[in-house]
């Protein structure tokens, strides 16, 4: 959910990056579930093409992951070209053409097997998008600034250049769909406490796993 429902999904890596690099916090976080997606992904494509075995093979961690920890230990460029290239053997030009497809922007659907559940399957869902209503660096500093209208921070009744004097995790939220976001502003001083759902009204395409009716 915190992948599909980011406000960067289909952001394309370098635009991504060039975020993360200014602190944007929606990009540090998408970053991370990003080449999670992508790694769980690959791996899952590479065990169907992997010699089955006793206990089973970990391509992704046997023919790469490890052989580039000791290349970093050696002082020896251990990056994304290396990571291709090691598994290359193994996956052809699959594997390059599933890191373009992700630096391209695009949606990484991870198949049902992923989570090896026979008593449920993975259904698309329209689930809103992670959005704090107010720009993030600003909740971050400790003020409302940027505040959307029309949002649902904005409706709950915070205001452009309320002071945030406390918050709850929104860590949380990102990871919780449901999770509620609870901020205590001082304003003209005086203390208001303003809880709210930091989504946007806007939803995007996302996967759930939902439990397999008797029949």
């Amino acid at each position: 959910m915190k992948y599909y429902t980011s406000p960067y999904l289909q952001l394309p890596q370098q635009e991504l990056l060039a975020l993360a690099s200014e602190n944007d916090a929606y990009a540090i976080e998408h970053v991370a579930t990003r080449a999670w997606a992508f790694v769980i992904g690959t791996d899952f494509a590479a065990r169907k093409l992997a010699e089955k075995t006793k206990p089973p093979q970990r391509p992704i961690e046997d023919l790469a992951i490890k052989p580039l920890a000791v290349r970093k230990r050696e002082g020896k460029p251990h990056g994304i070209n290396e990571w291709i290239g090691l598994l290359t053997p193994l996956m052809g030009d699959d594997a390059r053409e599933r890191y373009e497809y992700m630096c391209n922007g695009n949606v990484i659907p991870l198949p049902v097997e992923v989570f090896g559940a026979k008593s449920h399957r993975l259904v698309q869902v329209d689930q809103e998008i992670f959005d704090l209503g107010m720009d993030r660096q600003g909740f971050e500093d400790g003020w409302v600034r940027g505040l959307k209208k029309g949002s649902r921070a904005e409706i709950a009744g915070l205001k452009e250049g309320d002071r945030i004097t406390w918050s709850s995790h929104a860590w949380k939220c990102a990871e919780e769909f449901a999770a509620e976001l609870k901020v205590v502003v001082n304003r003209e001083g005086k203390d208001f406490n303003v809880t709210f759902w930091p989504r946007s009204h806007e939803k995007a395409k996302s996967w759930q796993m939902v439990k397999v009716e008797a029949t």
